[in-house]
């Protein structure tokens, strides 16, 4: 398309070419002024625009902060005027708070008395739907009587009037100081109220306000009240409003969620952390200049037409001489005539032009009168040349720079036309007469194929410049022919290239089995270098679907354990509280599905390691019959709820060592599916000692029961991953299909094998070998005596540690454990707060997650090993992944251990005291 733009214009006469490139120099000239000039004044004013709205955002800042400070400190006067003793007495304190009316004009929804418990018991105008309502879920409560500090809520929707509302609450102090009630006031967005000149005023035509909770991620009021309680944008979606989220203050141009282009301005609001958001769509900003730059594309576009009008008139007249001379040439080329000698109409460039071309045509007609007596010697040496190359049997020819014949004797005339005389060959190229056999014989592909080498061999030879001797092969009239070639360039009297020359000899007997070989060879190597691109493909296919598979399960992990933190610990905080037998009953069901839930992770993550080859096996002590008994108290309840008699039978083992977790988990899939395809009868866990050298026994583990059994010809793929003996028995009994090929791999990577033994309708025998290491090992019994949670509150109470986490629930969660072992913790939801908090307190130990907004654990590490005095400090990770890659970049970024999530009470408290003793023992 641009080529065929590009011949167009050169087909053009010179006048125009000039005349479009003028207009085209002044367009891209002024253009390109224009264009600088334009951003350069919206540069400016974006400046000044925004300067100005920062100003007015931060005068709207100070009126709301002036009013907010206004409204805490009559609270605090009402709250220090209500005598403490009286809140037991709601209707006192409701007839003192009816002679409050005045403040009418500070909340005009009115104010509420709480006891300590939350429970409003007074307000100022009565309303008796908030009486007796307890209001301890809101934050503006709990911050005030937990902390005793005056507190502003969240924007919420009110309980009683069902409105948005911004509510304010500070304690009330006994005598002593002690925090015994709270004060409220409420005010109702949908009313009037004190933010009403923010609510009611513009900006502009069409920009507005919004006043914001960056902590909530809520817009509390806007000049657009549709927007009041809109949540602000999940974070990575609009950057700015990310920046202005995290504290910034200042003027930013975003593209909003409606596509419109914004000038924002922000300005905080110190007393209660909100900040005030002025808008102005960058439509309205600048569209002054937008009218200007319109003006000056207008401007530019007349410019450049009156310029190449001009330049196409001066053109016109210059040009006129050139444009006869052109025209006296054309009429002197058509006529019969001798040449004439042109006019010189003036002694310029055109004038100079003309005169050459006089002297041409005077040489040119001394050099056809010397070309005239040539032509009759070259006829005769022609033709003494033609009858000595036709006597040749070898094939001789000459061609010109296109590959069409200029010379051609009899043999070679013979074969290129396959004896046909009537066709000359003259004027052709040999691609001709392979085509045209080739369209004689459709059938046979390979009648002619000396045109194509031929052609490439032309090419070699003017490359190079020089003679060539080389060997052609190919197939004429279904026969194959070896041919000796010797081609060189074929140059003029002038020194200049103008074809090739060439001679051929037929070498078809001598070449036939040598050629047969090399056509051979060239085959095999092709194949093979096919067949070893083809490997390398699937190989490459191969690693990045391993490694894509790596990815999907180390996100389903951390997206499945993150939330089954929170519903595991939910569970232990609720068993503290004490419950009743019902409730007791629903949060072991609870604790059952979710711990199946993670089960079923775990067998994934599992498979994963195992195909990856990174499942690692300890060395720690092993009690045989503690490992059994253990999987019989697990399994016993389940067993006791189908009827099912679960035994066990054990030799004696001696001291042992190996993973008892792992040999825990194989058991476990056996009876577990024992259970499930068991509905009557009894379930029989037995250990026997098969062999026994000096350093090792070999112990095998048997699961049998009086189930369903399995047929003969599906157990020999019943130990594959996600197979069963029955694919309807995962809509019958659940389950992935992976604990078989789990035991089988753990028992290989133990020195044993797995297998089954069953018949249907007759039971079936589970078995699984482990060669286990005889002694103590390397690591000690583990310790006996209190839990760690005593341990902790007698060793380290009162010790002040940081946990860092993003989610408030687990953060809470998490809280709550380490306070109740007797600890004190500070919190923070993100690694930047994590870093501000440790340079100000000197902890004990830190608890962080990995993966966090703003800044995650691992890059916060490394941050807090850089303050003075945590060199040493213990920092242990949180995370919801149970990869090796995941602990080794813990380590890499200075944590010392991990606590994966869900943990157990257990596991928390005694990660914790491990570490705690070390650093104070």
């Amino acid at each position: 398309m641009m080529r065929t733009a590009l011949d167009y214009f050169n087909q053009l006469s010179l006048k125009t070419r000039t005349t479009l490139a003028t207009l085209l120099i002044v367009l891209v000239g002024m253009g390109s002024l224009s264009l600088y000039a334009t951003r350069s004044l919206q540069k400016d004013m974006q400046e000044l625009l925004g300067q100005q709205q920062f100003s007015t955002a931060t005068y709207m800042a100070a009126e709301i902060d002036e009013q907010i400070t206004h409204r805490l400190d009559v609270l605090n006067q009402i709250a220090r005027d209500i005598d403490g003793s009286l809140l037991d007495k709601p209707a006192a304190i409701q007839k003192y708070m009816n002679k409050r009316f005045f403040i009418d004009g500070l909340f005009n929804e009115g104010i509420v008395v709480y006891q300590r418990n939350g429970t409003a018991i007074a307000g100022a105008p009565f309303s008796p739907e908030r009486i007796g309502v307890n209001y301890m879920d809101r934050d503006y409560l709990v911050g005030a009587l937990r902390d005793g500090l005056p507190t502003i809520g969240r924007p919420i929707i009110g309980k009683t009037a069902r409105a948005p509302m911004i509510v304010m609450a500070t304690p009330i102090l006994d005598g002593q100081g002690k925090v015994v009630g709270a004060v409220s006031g409420m005010t109702n967005l949908n009313h009037p109220n004190f933010l009403n000149k923010l609510v009611e005023s513009r900006y502009g035509n069409t920009g507005g306000y919004l006043l914001v909770s960056p902590k909530d991620k809520l817009i509390v009021t806007a000049s657009d009240k549709s927007r009041i309680m809109e949540k602000s944008p999940e974070p990575g979606l609009i950057p700015t409003i990310d920046h202005f989220h995290g504290g910034h203050e200042g003027t930013a141009v975003f593209v909003n969620p409606h596509g419109t282009e914004m000038l924002t301005s922000n300005k905080f609001i110190p007393s209660v952390g909100w900040y005030v958001a002025v808008n102005l769509p960058v439509a309205e900003a600048f569209a002054p200049i937008r009218e200007m730059q319109q003006r000056m594309l207008v401007t530019t576009l007349f410019l450049s037409v009156l310029a190449s009008l001009l330049t196409w008139w001066v053109l016109r007249r210059q040009l006129s001489p050139m444009v006869d001379t052109a025209a006296a040439l054309a009429a002197m080329a058509e006529s019969t005539q001798p040449l004439q000698p042109l006019s010189i109409f003036r002694q310029d460039e055109v004038g100079h032009m003309i005169g050459g071309f006089n002297r041409l045509l005077a040489s040119l007609e001394s050099r056809g009168a010397d070309l005239r007596e040539s032509e009759e010697e070259s006829k005769n040496l022609a033709t003494l040349l033609r009858l000595m190359c036709d006597i040749v049997p070898d094939m001789i020819w000459a061609k010109d720079l296109q590959g069409r014949y200029v010379f051609s004797n009899k043999a070679n005339t013979r074969q290129r036309l396959l004896a046909d005389d009537t066709l000359e060959p003259i004027g052709k190229t040999v691609m001709y007469f392979a085509e045209r056999e080739r369209a004689t014989h459709p059938d046979d592909p390979d009648w002619y194929r000396f045109g194509e080498t031929c052609d490439q061999s032309d090419v070699v030879t003017l490359t190079h410049g020089e003679l060539s001797v080389f060997e052609e092969s190919g197939t004429i009239a279904g026969r194959s022919v070896f041919l000796e070639v010797y081609k060189a360039p074929f140059i003029d009297s002038q020194g200049v290239c103008i074809g090739t020359v060439g001679a051929a000899r037929d070498i078809t007997k001598r070449q036939r089995t040598e050629a047969e070989l090399k056509q051979y060879r060239h085959r095999l190597e092709h194949l093979v270098a096919d067949r070893t691109r083809e490997l390398s493909e699937a190989k490459i296919q191969a690693e990045s679907a391993n490694l894509e598979k790596s990815m999907f399960l180390a996100n389903m992990s951390h997206e499945i354990r993150s939330p089954m933190t929170a519903i595991l610990g939910l569970v232990a905080l609720l068993r503290k509280e004490g419950l009743t037998p019902p409730q007791a009953d629903r949060i072991n069901k609870l604790d059952m599905a979710a711990n199946h839930l993670l089960g079923v992770i775990n067998d994934i993550l599992d498979i994963s390691k195992i195909e990856a080859g990174k499942l690692n096996l300890e060395e720690i002590p092993i009690n045989i019959d503690s490992v059994v008994n253990n999987v019989r108290s697990i399994l016993s309840e389940r067993a006791r709820e189908k009827s099912l008699i679960l035994q066990v039978d054990t030799d004696y083992f001696p001291n042992l060592t190996g993973d008892p977790t792992r040999l825990r988990q194989a058991l476990l899939n056996y009876v577990t599916n024992a259970i499930k395809f068991t509905e009557r009868g009894t379930i029989t866990l037995r250990t026997i000692k098969q062999n026994e050298t000096d350093e090792a026994i070999m112990v095998r583990f048997e699961v049998c029961d009086t189930g369903i059994g399995i047929s003969p010809d599906v157990m020999p793929r019943l130990f594959g991953a996600f197979e069963q003996a029955d694919k309807s028995t995962t809509r019958c009994y659940g389950g992935t299909g992976l604990g078989l090929a789990i035991t089988r791999n753990l028992a290989e990577m133990m020195g044993g094998e797995a297998g089954v033994e069953s018949m249907p309708g007759a039971g079936s025998t589970f078995w699984f070998t482990a060669r286990l290491k005889k002694g103590l090992g390397l690591v000690a019994a583990h310790e006996k005596g209190q839990k760690a949670e005593q341990q902790i509150q007698q060793r380290h109470f009162g010790r002040r540690i940081l946990l860092v986490d993003d989610s408030p629930i687990n953060l809470e969660i998490t809280q709550f454990l380490l306070e109740v072992s007797g600890l004190v913790v500070d919190t923070a939801e993100n690694g930047l707060q994590a870093i501000h908090k440790s340079r100000d307190t000197p902890y004990a130990l830190v608890l962080m997650d990995m993966q966090m907004p703003i800044m995650g654990g691992l890059e916060a590490a490394p941050q807090i090993r850089k303050i003075p005095g945590y060199q040493t400090t213990s920092i242990l990770a949180l995370t919801a992944s149970a990869f090796a890659e995941d602990k080794d970049r813990c380590f890499e970024a200075g944590m010392i251990d991990r606590i994966v999530k869900p943990f157990t009470p257990e596991d928390l408290y005694a990660t914790v005291l491990k570490w705690l003793d070390q650093r104070f023992s």
